[in-house]
């Protein structure tokens, strides 16, 4: 609170501006977790696998197997995807753009690319816009990740 007074001797209260206050907290809101509590290469979200089925069915099956023992047509199989290089499946012709990448895939990597692939590796043929929602894109995660 603020105190002012008039020119007759009338104390009045105001309060201070919020922004203040604001200019003091923001910086230490965001502020990185201690590093015990943080997980490299972890997706922001933990997803469930059963949502994640159903997005991958709406979204990604179009072009992607994510099944064992199917073959890689439009996109890659997507079976066993985790801790991957890109391009290791010889029967799908990736760009020289992916390939030189050296992606790895991880929860964190994948989160990414499922977010905007054409942002994070320009010369992909991938044609997907994207996932903007994180949640949908956890859920895909973990539904990627128990296959195995």
């Amino acid at each position: 609170m603020r105190v002012t007074h008039s020119a007759t001797g009338a104390a009045t209260a105001t309060a201070r501006p919020r922004r203040v206050l604001l200019a003091f907290v923001l910086p230490f809101a965001f502020a990185a977790a201690p590093a015990s509590t943080q997980v490299q290469g972890a997706s922001p979200l933990a997803g469930d696998p059963a949502a994640g089925r159903e997005t991958f069915y709406d979204w990604c099956a179009a072009c992607h197997y994510a099944d064992a023992g199917f073959p890689s047509l439009n996109a890659p199989n997507l079976f066993g995807v985790f801790g991957r290089k890109v391009g290791q499946l010889s029967d799908f012709a990736y760009t020289e753009e992916v390939l030189k990448s050296g992606v790895v895939w991880t929860e964190a990597v994948l989160d990414r690319w499922i977010e905007n692939p054409v942002a994070m590796i320009p010369g992909t043929t991938m044609t997907f816009i994207g996932l903007p929602n994180p949640a949908e894109r956890a859920n895909v995660i973990a539904f990627l990740k128990q296959n195995r």
